[in-house]
């Protein structure tokens, strides 16, 4: 059906393609999928390129998506997104100062990504730093003051910082009281 739609004289055929690839995805066929987005990527369409790589982190390995990232880091449209999922490639590859370079980078170029702020506070609560997370998502509840998630991740991480720091925030009873 996508493909007859993407023949149509009115359409745009990369959309109604990628959405082909997408469908195949989302309905358990990751496969098929790949030998879709590897033919749109053949051609140069950055988005496929960009779909394909988020496919393979998933599918085969990090390392066999870079290629289809690291091209596109300088790119004015698509480096943002490019950046998250390279920091998310090192990020799986345990190489930490450089996640937090790339989550850095992506941020520089697209400060309205939820999902990449919230990676980056992530990395520093998983390399132990609370207060930095903290810090992390207190800019996060700023830019989406609306956000339950922004919110609870800062709340997390504020706890997690109270933990590291033997302190014990004051809705938590104190030790005397659980006799």
């Amino acid at each position: 059906i996508y493909d007859s739609l993407a023949e149509g004289p009115e359409s745009e055929p990369l959309s109604w393609r990628l959405l082909a690839a997408r469908t195949l995805m989302l309905s358990g066929r990751p496969d098929a999928a790949k030998v879709r987005l590897q033919a749109l990527s053949i051609q140069g369409f950055v988005e496929a390129q960009l779909t394909l790589g988020a496919l393979l982190i998933d599918l085969d390995s990090s390392e066999a998506a870079r290629p289809y990232f690291e091209p596109h880091a300088n790119d004015p449209v698509h480096g943002a997104i490019a950046c998250h999922y390279l920091g998310l490639i090192s990020v799986r590859a345990d190489r930490l100062d450089t996640a937090r370079t790339w989550f850095d980078l992506s941020l520089s170029k697209d400060p309205k990504r939820p999902d990449t702020w919230s990676r980056r506070g992530l990395l520093e609560l998983d390399a132990g730093q609370p207060d930095s997370a903290a810090r992390i998502f207190e800019k996060m509840v700023k830019l989406w003051p609306g956000s339950a998630q922004a919110r609870w991740l800062l709340g997390h991480a504020l706890v997690r910082q109270a933990e590291t720091t033997s302190k014990r925030p004051a809705w938590l009873a104190s030790d005397t009281t659980r006799e």
